[in-house]
């Protein structure tokens, strides 16, 4: 198992700047999701450590090892870093066997340590069939089985269920993941997709404008976020105009608790004008008499759950979504009351 560390890195292209400063550490034996929009630099952070891109300044260590830094750079086949492409990219013309074991060594152990990575990811005895017969699903764990092989240092996943259907890419996503627990490889994701990134990851790194804006566990991403971009971009949010003051958070929906925020001291502003950002699923819809009012707009059903967007009576009057179980949902045009469970969190200045 080996520690990831980029330190400073930047990166243009021309005149453009596409990496200012990033810094990242990925512990040894875990996975890091680098969640970001399209432009933000993701692939071009993958590209440089695999080495196929040069860094203008900083570092990158692997195991120990600077394997790129603004004077020098180790071949990206000596970095013992392993790859899973979008779309598997297998070799149509080689078994999976063949496959698997393209960067091995000749020799005894070569058949073994294959017939060892595809029971490691559910495809014991899938070795004599080709490419083409395989689903995608089973392509891209034969992909991950490929890139584990050599016993890298390092595995990069680049958007790797980007080309599967929904149904298949969370099934996968659960098989990959497992095979990656299993092996104790350290790995990073790129992906574009919120759900992807807290599902699977350890930790998630949040990219904007060439540098990690955040980086925490999922759950601490989600409950925390640094600020309104990041809370908005990881996952759905409702932003409400806000004022912090020493009784709570002053809101369209009431008077509500700020996560982390410590009590007002001597001197401090007496209110604090900011936004407050409220989950959907703390959003609870009830009998009209209770909480906030307002007037049911319609619903999004999802099946599992659902989204019931309401308008909040107010100057001016403000549309929430409220998560709900997509059980006995209200009716357009329903009057309900809303209500808000747990803190939330406030960032002042930005109301």
């Amino acid at each position: 198992m080996s520690e990831l560390v980029l330190a400073g890195v930047f990166k243009a292209f021309g005149p453009t700047p596409v990496l200012r400063g990033l810094d990242l550490s990925v512990p040894a034996g875990s996975l890091t999701a680098v969640l970001g929009p399209s432009g933000c630099g993701k692939t071009t952070l993958l590209r440089i450590v695999a080495g196929f891109e040069r860094l203008d300044a900083g570092s990158v260590t692997v195991a120990g090892q600077v394997v790129a830094s603004a004077g020098s750079a180790v071949p990206p086949e000596r970095r013992r870093i392993g790859i899973v492409p979008q779309e598997g990219a297998l070799f149509p013309h080689l078994s999976v066997a063949g496959n698997v074991g393209f960067g091995l060594k000749s020799g005894a152990g070569r058949p073994r340590r294959v017939a060892e990575l595809l029971e490691l990811v559910g495809l014991g005895g899938f070795g004599v069939r080709m490419p083409s017969e395989l689903s995608g699903g089973q392509q891209q764990r034969v992909a991950l089985a490929r890139a584990l092989a050599p016993t890298p240092a390092l595995v990069l996943l680049d958007e790797p269920f980007s080309a599967l259907d929904s149904g298949l890419r969370a099934a996968v996503r659960e098989d990959v993941r497992a095979a990656l627990r299993a092996a104790g490889a350290t790995a990073v994701l790129v992906t574009h997709d919120q759900q992807e990134a807290l599902s699977m990851a350890d930790q998630v790194a949040v990219m904007r404008d060439g540098a990690v804006v955040q980086c925490a566990s999922p759950a601490e991403l989600y409950a925390g976020p640094h600020d309104v971009g990041i809370a908005t971009f990881v996952g759905d949010a409702v932003v409400l105009p806000a004022v912090l003051g020493a009784g709570g958070v002053q809101t369209a929906l009431g008077t509500l608790t700020a996560r982390a925020a410590g009590p007002v001291q001597p001197g401090d502003p007496a209110e604090v004008v900011g936004s407050a950002v409220v989950r959907p699923e703390q959003v609870m819809v009830v009998d009209e008499g209770r909480g906030a009012r307002a007037r049911v707009l319609g619903t999004s059903f999802y099946g599992h759950d659902a989204l019931v967007h309401v308008e909040v009576e107010g100057d001016p009057p403000l549309v929430v979504s409220a998560r709900s179980s997509g059980v006995a949902l209200p009716r357009t045009g329903d009057l309900v009351g809303l209500q808000v469970m747990g803190a939330v969190a406030f960032f002042p200045g930005t109301g």
